[in-house]
């Protein structure tokens, strides 16, 4: 039995000294598989290196909202590239970031589209990224998803969780959920372990007890604790249906008993 970290950013320079410490430290406490999420155009690249460089890691491409005012189109010329290659298994992240944002929110929305078309061109899963945007996120997935889609690093509220679920959208949770002063009890109750999943979305977000270190891989356990502990559920039971979701979505070439 095995946990896969589903959206994690170890291609970012604060790995650059112990990468391949970190992707060990994570098959010892039984993480076995890595999605190493791009974001832009060079970590796009740096995350397909990782997926050639380490057995256990497979890799998204995408175009973060906080990135598109420094990206043009072309973007998705190299995500539609990237896409033969045999271990991206998504496009994203992807979606929309208001957070104390004041560019063009048409100019977000226009590639959040345009990457949920091509995801559906290429028959992948799309990992969406929304912060302060539930509203439109959730106008733009009514309308235009075509393929599977995670609502990543969740973190609004359980109406909004079940609305999404109702659509049949996957929701993930991250350390967040640990927090002393976490909101989000009721939110994971009510999302159904049949469309949940985990994540670390390291380097941020450390789960407790290790807030203000950086986050990685690793505290995957950790995350699914709370999740056992919230859902009256063993932490087995947790790994085992948050595995076999994970492998589900992303169409991953490996069996649970692997």
């Amino acid at each position: 039995m095995f946990f896969i970290d589903t959206h994690c950013h170890i291609d970012f320079d604060s790995f650059d000294n112990d990468r391949d410490q970190v992707v060990q430290k994570a098959r010892e406490k039984d993480v076995h598989y890595l999605i190493n999420i791009g974001c832009e155009r060079l970590s796009n690249q740096k995350v397909l290196e990782n997926s050639k460089r380490f057995e256990n890691v497979y890799f998204s491409s995408g175009i973060h909202p906080s990135d598109v005012d420094q990206s043009d189109l072309t973007v998705f010329d190299q995500i539609e590239e990237f896409a033969s290659q045999e271990k991206m298994v998504a496009v994203g992240e992807i979606g929309l970031d208001y957070f104390k944002y004041d560019g063009d929110r048409e100019r977000q929305k226009t590639y959040f589209k345009k990457a949920i078309q091509l995801a559906a061109k290429l028959e992948k899963p799309i990992v969406v990224h929304n912060r302060e945007a539930d509203q439109d996120v959730a106008e733009i997935l009514r309308n235009e998803l075509k393929t599977r889609a995670v609502l990543h690093c969740f973190a609004s509220t359980a109406e909004f969780a079940r609305e999404m679920v109702d659509l049949g959208i996957f929701i993930s949770f991250t350390g967040i959920i640990t927090f002393k002063n976490s909101t989000y009890d009721d939110v994971v109750k009510s999302v159904p372990i049949e469309q949940l999943m985990l994540e670390t979305d390291s380097p941020f977000l450390t789960p407790h007890p290790f807030r203000g270190k950086r986050n990685d891989p690793s505290y995957i356990p950790l995350i699914a604790e709370k999740v056992a502990s919230l859902k009256n559920m063993t932490i087995e039971d947790v790994q085992r249906k948050t595995t076999e979701n994970a492998i589900r979505f992303f169409n991953l070439p490996f069996a649970i008993a692997h």
